[in-house]
């Protein structure tokens, strides 16, 4: 445990070492995932009740007839620029004032939308990373707009970060708001279960499931200990997930782990946080990397098993 604490107490020391198409991938996938999170058009045109930056600035300007489009368009020079490792400080610019003035407007009508919260703050996050090194690196040699990779996978690193910081924010908000008894009070989620099913049922007047509709809550209800059990590793895998940041073997484990979690309450609690299971995929999980792994030790293998079967004696 030590060795842990003493670890993270470096913020260098636990950065991966992504080889660098691993981080173009990333970073191209991230690019999708930025473009599909605006929307095609802006459907509020007022503020009622502002909240955040909209307090001071007024972002209604976004539903203005052309400009959402002209805006959204614009995007794409910008993601190619940051996909490629590129003038990345002006494109991260643009690209977080503008998802989080639309996230501004729309949580300014009065209710307040998590959809794409954790994508801003990976944006933000990447930004303020780039920022710092880049003047950093302004003050040793001279200002360059290409990312070398030290640079690119600090960045990678301060979305990484951000997205377990988001975690534990989430724990540790159950826990308080709860006054610690949130997962004493988890038989209770056996009411709210019945409520999202009866919810969606009437919303569709497509059958519900009968396991979902009573069976599973009424065990619940009749069993609490064993539903505080098995509701447990959801709030200890929210609460330690900043250890997927130690390794590649740990965001693994840990990053599929929280992508079931996500579908399970999906289909209990018809929550869903596809941004968070994509982004958790991108930098955690990290698909390509496992396979080239797996590609690389079957070649080896086989290469192996041809240089024993030349070495041995004909007969």
């Amino acid at each position: 445990m030590n060795q842990v604490l003493r670890k993270f107490a470096k913020f260098r020391d636990v950065v991966i070492p992504f080889a660098s198409w691993e981080m173009l991938l990333m970073r191209f996938l991230c690019s999708l995932l930025f473009f599909d999170a605006l929307p095609d058009g802006v459907e509020f045109s007022t503020m009622p009740y502002p909240t955040g930056f909209g307090q001071w600035i007024d972002v209604t300007f976004l539903a203005t007839p052309g400009v959402w489009d002209t805006l959204k368009w614009l995007t794409i020079p910008f993601l190619i620029a940051y996909t490629l490792g590129r003038f990345s400080l002006p494109a991260l610019t643009y690209l977080t004032l503008l998802l989080v003035a639309y996230g501004t407007l729309r949580n300014s009508q009065g209710a307040i939308g998590h959809n794409t919260q954790l994508v801003a703050l990976v944006l933000l996050a990447q930004w303020v990373m780039c920022l710092w090194e880049s003047f950093r690196s302004a003050r040793k040699t001279r200002w360059s707009w290409v990312d070398d990779l030290s640079r690119q996978r600090l960045m990678i690193h301060a979305a990484r970060v951000m997205i377990a910081a988001t975690y534990l924010t989430t724990a540790i908000s159950k826990i308080d708001r709860s006054n610690g008894h949130w997962l004493w009070d988890t038989p209770n989620l056996s009411v709210q279960i019945i409520k999202t099913q009866s919810n969606d049922y009437y919303n569709s007047l497509e059958p519900v499931s009968p396991i979902l509709l009573e069976t599973l809550p009424n065990a619940m209800a009749e069993h609490p200990w064993l539903t505080r059990i098995l509701f447990s590793p959801g709030l200890l895998l929210e609460l330690f997930f900043f250890l997927t940041l130690l390794g590649r073997g740990w965001s693994l484990g840990l990053g599929i782990a929280t992508i079931i979690l996500h579908q399970l309450i999906s289909r209990l609690m018809s929550l869903d946080f596809p941004n968070h299971e994509i982004l958790i995929f991108i930098f955690f999980v990290n698909a390509p990397y496992w396979l080239y792994l797996g590609a690389t030790k079957i070649t080896q293998f086989g290469k192996w098993k041809r240089q024993d079967a030349e070495a041995r004696p004909a007969t």
